[in-house]
C-alpha cells in the first residue's frame, strides 16, 4: 500500500478484519484505530481502549477483543459497527482566550484578525455563528453559564457585559481608574460574584436575578494589593474571598469582609491560573515551572504538589478546571 498509516505513538499490535479489508492497530498511547485498506488507508474509527497501552489484539470473525499487560480487564467490538468519524471543523482560536456556554455548545473567543469583536463559534456546525462588537481589545472572557452573561474584559478597563440571549441590553462596568487595562476575571462557582483584577487593584461584584436579565451590583469591595509584581490571575469565592496569583509567583487569598491576606507558599514563577472548588474548599494553582499546587483554603495549607516534564523539558501550566 502506498500509504503510511501514522499514529502518535509506538504500534505495540495490529490485526486484520474479516475480509482482509480493515486492520485494527493498537498502540502505547491506549488507543485503538480502524482502517480501511481499501480506501487508502483512511481511518474509519478510534476505539475506546482499557486505559492502557494495548499490548495485544485478537480477531475472531467480525469480533476484536484488546487486552494490556497494564489491565486485569480487556474490551470486545463488533467491527460491522464501526464508522466513519464525522470530520471536526478546525477550530480558529490563536489566542488561548476563550469561554464556553450552553453546556459546550458554542464558544468564544476575539475575532482572527480583529481582537475588537468576539467570534461566537458554534461546535455542532464547526462554524462561525455571530460576532459580537467591542470596540476595544479584548483581555479576557468570562461566561456565566446559569446566568446566560458573557463578560468581556477589554484593554481599555471596561468589562462589557452581553446577555447570551439578546444583543439589545449591553452593560457596562468601568474601570477604577481611567484607561486601566484589565489582566484576569473571575466568576464565582455560584455565579453571585465576579471579581475583575488590573495591575494592583481588584474589584468585587454582586450578581443577583433581575428581569429581563441579571443585576449586577457593586463593586461592593476594592482592594490594592501595594505591592511592586502585578496580578496575573485571580479566584473568587461566594464569601467575598479572593484568591490572587502574581507574575513572580506569589499567591494570596484576601478577605475581603476583614481586609485581611494570607500569603500562600509561593510559586518560584509567575502563576498561571488559580481555580476554586465546586465546594469552595480548595483551591488549585499552576505556575510557569509545571508546578500544580492544591490548597486548603480554610488553613491557607497546601496539601499536595504535582510537577511534570515531558522529555526532560520543562512544560507550563496555562489553565486549569475542576469537573
Amino acid at each position: 500500500m502506498a500509504n503510511d498509516l501514522e499514529h502518535e505513538d509506538v504500534v505495540e499490535t495490529a490485526v486484520f478484519g474479516a475480509e482482509n479489508n480493515l486492520i485494527v492497530t493498537g498502540s502505547r498511547d491506549a488507543l485503538i484505530q480502524v482502517w480501511s485498506l481499501s480506501e487508502q488507508g483512511t481511518l474509519l474509527d478510534v476505539l475506546e481502549g482499557v486505559g492502557a497501552p494495548a499490548s495485544l489484539l485478537v480477531r475472531g470473525g467480525a469480533l476484536v477483543a484488546s487486552a494490556s499487560q497494564q489491565s486485569s480487564s480487556f474490551k470486545v467490538w463488533d467491527l460491522t459497527c464501526t464508522q466513519r468519524p464525522r470530520a471536526s471543523a478546525p477550530f480558529l482560536d490563536r489566542t488561548g482566550l476563550t469561554a464556553v456556554s450552553h453546556n459546550g455548545s458554542y464558544i468564544y473567543f476575539p475575532k482572527i484578525g480583529d481582537k475588537n469583536k468576539v467570534t461566537i463559534w458554534d461546535v455542532a456546525e464547526g462554524e462561525e455563528q455571530d460576532s459580537l462588537d467591542t470596540s476595544n481589545e479584548v483581555k479576557c472572557l468570562e461566561v456565566a453559564e446559569q446566568a446566560q452573561l458573557l463578560f468581556t474584559g477589554l484593554v481599555s478597563g471596561i468589562v462589557l457585559v452581553f446577555p447570551l440571549n439578546s444583543r439589545q441590553d449591553v452593560m457596562c462596568i468601568p474601570p477604577p481608574e481611567a484607561r486601566k487595562a484589565i489582566n484576569c476575571m473571575s466568576l464565582s462557582k455560584n455565579e453571585d460574584r465576579l471579581a475583575i483584577a488590573y495591575d494592583n487593584i481588584v474589584l468585587v461584584l454582586d450578581i443577583s436575578p433581575g428581569d429581563p436579565c441579571p443585576v449586577i451590583d457593586g463593586p461592593t469591595y476594592t482592594f490594592y494589593t501595594q505591592l511592586p509584581e502585578t496580578i496575573a490571575c485571580v479566584a473568587v469565592l461566594t464569601d467575598y474571598r479572593v484568591v490572587y496569583g502574581m507574575t513572580n509567583g506569589d499567591l494570596f487569598l484576601y478577605e475581603c469582609a476583614n481586609s485581611k491576606v494570607f500569603p500562600l507558599e509561593a510559586h518560584r514563577s509567575r502563576v498561571t491560573c488559580v481555580e476554586v472548588s465546586h465546594q469552595e474548599q480548595l483551591a488549585v494553582s499552576g505556575s510557569e515551572e509545571a508546578l500544580l499546587c492544591l490548597w486548603e483554603l480554610e488553613a491557607c495549607k497546601w496539601k499536595f504538589k504535582m510537577s511534570y516534564t515531558v522529555r526532560d523539558l520543562p512544560h507550563h501550566i496555562h489553565s486549569g478546571s475542576w469537573l
